[in-house]
């Protein structure tokens, strides 16, 4: 019986220790603003832009960066050459990385001076596009799943995730082919629910449940 008993506090310990990370969310056919968690919380439109500028820390408490290098850049729908409406935005400007440089580039970072406990963001695809949430230490906390084709349907996506410790997001797809705007963020998101690593983890813990059982039977026959 102590074996059995051993055994299981020892499952239970292995399942606690297991890392999870969170499903973020995706909301299709998004139409018109993005909608803060609160009223406070910040919102950048990135409406006070000049297009092709480069956007690092004009924002208060936020800095921008690609992290192969170069800069992320405004894009004006109307005085630029961002084939407007396929390229679709809430209000006349929006922002994207520069992907010529350096050339191939697919992955946006944006960091907070102040950890955050959600960061939600609009987007506009040829492919999908996924954004990530990192801590302090570096440890993915959550992510959301791929926002899929959007162009020439005159929608976003609206991607979010959520944490109690959210020091940066990573936005990105296979080949920079996308945009985003509206980027809303604060300390007042709630904390996300834990998803299991893997499939394989419930079986582990079904396979060793039952494994206790039959050692505690066999301990008690003994």
């Amino acid at each position: 019986m102590k074996k059995a008993i051993i055994y299981l506090i020892g499952l239970i310990i292995l399942m606690l220790a297991v890392p999870t990370v969170s499903a973020g969310s995706v909301v299709f056919s998004w139409q018109g603003s993005n909608i803060c968690q609160n009223p406070n919380d910040p919102l950048i439109t990135f409406e006070d832009g000049t297009d092709l500028l480069a956007i690092t820390n004009q924002y208060s408490g936020v800095t921008f960066s690609i992290p192969a290098g170069g800069n992320w850049i405004y894009g004006d729908v109307i005085n630029g050459d961002w084939s407007y409406p396929t390229w679709w935005t809430n209000g006349n400007f929006f922002a994207v990385i520069d992907m010529y440089n350096p050339p191939n580039s697919n992955t946006g970072r944006i960091d907070f001076i102040t950890p955050k406990n959600y960061v939600s963001v609009l987007v506009s695809t040829s492919q999908g596009v996924k954004m990530e949430a990192y801590d302090a230490t570096n440890t993915l906390i959550d992510q959301t799943d791929d926002c899929p084709y959007t162009l020439n349907t005159n929608t976003m996506c609206q991607l979010t995730v959520s944490g109690t410790d959210i020091k940066y997001v990573l936005i990105h797809d296979d080949n920079d082919q996308w945009v985003i705007d509206d980027l809303c963020y604060g300390s007042t998101g709630g904390i996300p629910t834990p998803e299991f690593p893997s499939i394989f983890l419930p079986v582990a813990m079904i396979i060793g449940f039952l494994g206790a059982v039959l050692l505690i039977q066999r301990t008690r026959e003994q």
